[in-house]
């Protein structure tokens, strides 16, 4: 699956669900692995051509493997 159509499914459940409203801030745990960096990807592109402003804050976690 192509990273532009794991963005259009993630944005069609933002918009069906209104998981995001105008003026949100919304944090991103990243690990370090495959799935928190496709998050973090995905959460990227959707601010920079979302319709509704929105902030995005980073927090690095450390699972202690």
């Amino acid at each position: 699956m192509k990273l532009q159509q794991v963005l259009s499914y993630t944005r069609r459940a933002i918009d069906d669900y209104n998981m995001i409203e105008e003026g949100d801030k919304i944090a991103v745990g990243i690990s370090g692995g495959k799935d928190s960096m496709l998050m973090a990807k995905l959460m990227q592109q959707l601010q920079k051509h979302s319709e509704v402003p929105f902030e995005l804050e980073f927090l690095v976690m450390d699972p202690r493997y």
